[in-house]
């Protein structure tokens, strides 16, 4: 930090124009009261460890920061006439030295920096342990093995260690020394984009840290370009040897109170960095007036043709030559490092070109050989991989011909057969398209199968008697199963003919109906408000998925009644006044409704509309006959439930006709058709309880105690075992119908 002559090209040289009398004055009123601190004293809140550095205008300090965990930093104090602190408030980047505060004494005339510690050494300290080594002969390694060296000794210096050091480690010395050139060119051009000259780049200014990052250092000379024709600087300096040579002709003339002759900016500091890189791969500073690339070939055989060339560029007299910002000497400083052509020098040794491609394409050959291989790998194979492509055509075709036919189980595996024939066959990406397709449609049509399976269960459910617990439970799950898939169900539905879209919608407000009641039947009488709420949520989605519907409307109605929204309530009869059943399946399931809601009359009526509309549905017909059983038709009711044995033998279907028969007088009729549902439904509760109880009114008790004692033994609904138990006791005793119904009715309630 001293101001002396130029012999010697460790020290500065500065400048103090006509318009700094202050700054003088401050500099000379320095030097007579500065009294430098000892390590082991105090300096404000900073116990000082250590003296790093020293000048004729300050001292540069490892102290210790107590307020702050005792945290390690470098305090540097120098006169008030320097503007360091000013500059390096203005940069902050990952390669330049950061600064924590800067604080003045005006009294003393000191100005104190506080920095972070980062330990490491500076790169003309690892230059000087590298000396003994020949340039050619240096590796990354030694300059690792240098700052571990210089970092032994020194307090609070962290462990010489990281990522950047095993790749230093592990990089040939040219590369770790461009590594550092690179990092140090991104920081210079991010300091002359803020119009910041360095003014003093030098190894000497340059830090290695423990992690082996470099970092500018000292901007003590930093200031703004300096244009030609200027006279009144304030403030200008450089290092012999190191400086630029319109630095110096600068120099030369503000020593002889001249205007500055050319253009000084951030040119100069590229000049600096070129001359730093020629002398750390070169082993010694070059000798002025060679040229610094053949130079630093015969001194270095490890520096290729286009990096001596890289550098001489930097190092060109004029401006104009050199490159024209700091950033595209990075940018060629990576791509050299990255084995890729140079952007701002002209790559000349086609040698170097060649040997650069091969380490970008290490495999390259090797890749084209393996291809010609592949080749020929691939004619050979191509018959098997045609045999393969039409296998997985007629899989398709076969696929196409069972989905028509809504056999989906056997379409999906002729499709996983085909994608399993073809997912080798690279350029039939068009089969496999069309085999996923078809996938997905084999998919959905076995969902939407199956939620009409489920569906076609509970609307039996609704009608018919001697379900046991298990089987509406299992049943129950599978309903929310398929309540959880409802959007994925329409998702294509509407773009398919392979299924009725408005099938599936309907199938989707049974679903949600009987979900709603499901959940209501089953809450406790606590949970009922709840349930009912849970119910209107599901009729409400319902709704926004299918529109509006006047069954979903009656439906809301209710369960708004129940959870006692007398506005939504009102809502929902609204919506209903305004709209018509739009087919035989709303009849049908506004009848369903009704009938649930106890409305018998209104029930008859919606089931007769949809018999008049599809005399042929399963559904409307064995409602029609439940409705009309409940209203004591029992001819018509009769009649519906033949109609439904024949368009469906279910058990239930018999079970009813057989109730219809009995009503009617016809015990023999009714008989065959309780005999008939068993053997349909061996577990079939409710038929046997029929059974055994005209058996027991026809006085044939051993039929009606085998028909009992199977209900009690083999049911698990408690209430119909009890009851079957006690009929059997009544049977036993061959006591009279009279006394055993009225035992039964007084002490457990039938079951329907």
């Amino acid at each position: 930090m001293s101001i002396s002559s130029r012999s010697h090209r460790s020290t500065r040289t500065f400048k103090l124009g006509s318009a700094s009398a202050l700054a003088r004055r401050l500099a000379d009123d320095f030097e007579l009261r500065w009294t430098a601190p000892e390590p082991g004293e105090k300096f404000g809140e900073f116990e000082l460890l250590d003296q790093l550095g020293h000048g004729a205008h300050g001292r540069v300090y490892l102290a210790r920061q107590p307020s702050l965990a005792d945290r390690p930093v470098v305090l540097k104090l120098a006169s008030l006439a320097g503007q360091e602190h000013l500059s390096l408030a203005r940069l902050q980047h990952t390669y330049i030295m950061p600064l924590y505060w800067a604080q003045d004494d005006a009294i003393a005339g000191l100005r104190a920096l506080c920095m972070p510690h980062f330990g490491g050494a500076t790169l003309s300290k690892l230059l000087h342990r590298l000396e003994a080594v020949s340039p050619a002969k240096r590796t990354g390694h030694d300059l690792l093995g240098a700052l571990v060296a210089e970092s032994v000794g020194q307090r609070l210096a962290p462990p010489v260690r990281g990522p950047a050091c095993s790749a230093m480690e592990k990089a040939s010395y040219v590369q770790a020394i461009c590594q550092i050139g690179a990092c140090l060119a991104e920081a210079l051009d991010y300091a002359h984009q803020r119009n910041v000259v360095h003014h003093d780049i030098k190894p000497s200014n340059v830090l290695i840290s423990a992690d082996a990052q470099p970092l500018l250092l000292d901007f003590h000379l930093a200031q703004p370009a300096l244009e030609a024709g200027t006279l009144d600087v304030s403030w200008l300096g450089g290092t012999p040897d190191y400086m630029a040579p319109e630095q110096e002709a600068a120099l030369e003339a503000l020593d002889n109170q001249q205007p500055i002759p050319q253009r000084v900016d951030g040119q100069a500091d590229v000049y600096g960095l070129g001359l730093l890189l020629c002398e750390a791969l070169g082993g010694q500073h070059p000798p002025s007036g060679q040229s610094p690339g053949r130079w630093l070939r015969k001194r270095n055989s490890q520096v290729s043709a286009a990096l001596a060339d890289l550098i001489e560029k930097c190092m060109a007299r004029e401006p104009a030559d050199r490159y024209s910002t700091s950033g595209d000497l990075a940018a060629d400083l990576r791509r050299h490092l990255a084995n890729e052509p140079l952007l701002h020098v002209p790559n000349r040794s086609l040698r170097e070109r060649w040997l650069k491609w091969r380490r970008r394409r290490p495999f390259a050959l090797t890749r084209i050989f393996l291809s010609v291989a592949l080749v020929a790998s691939c004619l050979a194979t191509a018959v098997v991989l045609r045999q393969r492509w039409l296998e997985g055509e007629r899989a398709l075709e076969e696929a196409q011909i069972e989905i028509d036919a809504g056999r989906y189980q056997w379409a999906a595996a002729a499709i996983e057969r085909g994608l399993s024939l073809v997912i080798k066959v690279p350029w039939q990406t068009q089969l496999r398209t069309d085999l996923e397709a078809a996938r997905a449609v084999a998919q959905q049509g076995s969902r939407v199968q199956q939620l009409h399976a489920v569906v076609e269960q509970f609307r039996a459910l609704y009608g018919a008697e001697g379900w046991s617990q298990q089987q509406v439970q299992q049943l129950e799950a599978e309903a929310r199963l398929l309540w959880r898939q409802r959007r994925l169900l329409l998702a294509r539905v509407a773009t398919h003919r392979y299924w009725s879209e408005s099938q599936v919608k309907q199938d989707l407000i049974d679903l949600a109906i009987f979900l709603a009641d499901r959940r209501l039947w089953s809450a406790a009488a606590d949970e009922r408000l709840q349930a009912a709420r849970d119910g209107l949520d599901m009729l409400s989605d319902a709704e926004y998925m299918v529109g509006k519907r006047l069954v979903l409307c009656r439906e809301q109605e209710r369960f708004a009644r129940l959870v006692g929204d007398a506005n939504l309530a009102a809502e929902a009869a609204r919506n209903a006044q305004s709209l018509l059943p739009a087919s035989a399946w709303e009849h049908y399931a506004l009848g369903r409704s009704a009938l649930t809601s106890g409305n018998l009359e209104q029930a008859d009526v919606h089931f007769r509309a949809a018999v008049n509309l599809y005399p042929h549905e399963l559904w409307p017909n064995f409602y029609h006959g439940r409705a009309a059983y409940e209203l004591k038709q029992f001819d018509e009711a009769r009649i519906a439930f033949t109609v439904c044995i024949a368009l469906a033998p279910r058990a239930w279907c018999y079970r009813y006709r057989g109730l219809a028969n009995l009503e009617l007088g016809r015990p023999d009729l009714a008989r065959a058709d309780l005999n008939r549902a068993i053997e349909l439904d061996s577990r079939f509760t409710a038929a046997a309880i029929d059974r055994g109880l005209l058996a027991y009114r026809e006085q044939r008790y051993d039929d009606a105690l085998a028909d009992f004692e199977r209900v009690a033994t083999d049911n698990t609904d408690s209430a119909s075992a009890d009851y079957a138990k006690v009929m059997a006791v009544a049977a036993a005793a061959r006591r009279t119908l009279g006394l055993a119904e009225q035992i039964a009715r007084n002490f457990i309630p039938q079951p329907r």
